[in-house]
């Protein structure tokens, strides 16, 4: 949300520059770069969010899925690889941890606040 918040600040700037130019082209030119980069970075901003939230949850789905497999192969002791398990159960949790770093960070919020309630698989 700060980096949107920036974005439309920095337009924001660049419109009264571009209108407080009062006839300087370098001002009426610098005005308009910068109202058309930051608004271009507010319009991607403002796509990438559904978009993200959508992938992200998806995971979450294709994560808690995992987590019941195991479960269930463990409980009915099924034949399955040891090493297979164990493969999969690390790549389930790094995919978690970076989630859950990037939730905290400036990037968090375009990730859903669902990644908080999941617990590694242990």
């Amino acid at each position: 949300m700060k980096i949107l918040g920036i974005c439309l600040l920095v337009f924001f700037v660049g419109f009264a520059l571009n209108k407080a130019s009062r006839g300087w082209d370098e001002l009426d030119f610098w005005g308009g770069l910068v109202m058309m980069l930051s608004g271009a970075c507010l319009f991607i901003g403002l796509i990438a969010k559904p978009l993200n939230n959508m992938e992200v949850r998806a995971a979450i789905r294709e994560f808690e899925a995992t987590r019941l497999t195991l479960e269930v192969a463990r409980k009915n002791s099924i034949g399955m690889e040891s090493a297979a398990i164990q493969i999969k159960v690390i790549e389930s949790n790094e995919w978690l941890a970076n989630q859950k770093y990037y939730k905290s960070t400036i990037w968090g919020w375009w990730i859903p606040e669902d990644i908080n309630a999941l617990e590694p698989i242990e």
